[in-house]
């Protein structure tokens, strides 16, 4: 054992916690939990007829049945953009707007168009995935951090990267 290090068992919940966090990835995570936590936030009948199905920059996308409750929950936007910022993790980034689509109109990928992908993993990207990932000893863990460090790569891309002007 490595002088330093505790001999008590970690939880793969805080070891995977301890790694988000030091990568810089927690907060920027932690806020699409809004998606599981949709019915608890709004509550079983609104739940019924809207859908949390993604967040995307700092906006939710919602998936109504109708347009009356997309005109209903328009009028609701306010309430409902407080109801879950106020659940976030503290720290997280808040979510800025809310973004109704009627369920027969919404597409298989709702939300703004498909940007390029970003190019593949060069011989670094993959020393410094290995390098992190070495001391999991949990092939399922290793696999769902390797997952997050290829999002966070591909994240960084997408910030770096020139913007066009059409």
């Amino acid at each position: 054992m490595k002088p330093g290090t505790s001999q008590e068992p970690q939880s793969a919940r805080a070891i995977l916690l301890t790694l988000l966090k030091k990568r810089g990835l927690y907060t920027a995570l932690s806020r699409h939990s809004v998606v599981t936590d949709w019915p608890k936030l709004v509550g079983p009948t609104l739940a019924a007829h809207a859908r949390a199905e993604k967040v995307s920059g700092s906006t939710l996308f919602v998936i109504v049945d109708s347009s009356v409750w997309m005109h209903e929950l328009a009028g609701l936007k306010r309430v409902l953009l407080d109801k879950v910022n106020g659940n976030l993790p503290e720290g997280a980034p808040p979510i800025d707007d809310i973004r109704f689509c009627q369920r027969s109109w919404a597409s298989p990928s709702v939300g703004p168009p498909a940007e390029p992908s970003p190019p593949e993993p060069d011989s670094t990207d993959h020393a410094t995935v290995i390098q992190l990932l070495e001391p999991v000893k949990d092939h399922d863990l290793r696999q769902l951090l390797a997952r997050i460090l290829e999002k966070d790569r591909t994240l960084k891309w997408r910030r770096n990267r020139p913007v066009s002007h059409k």
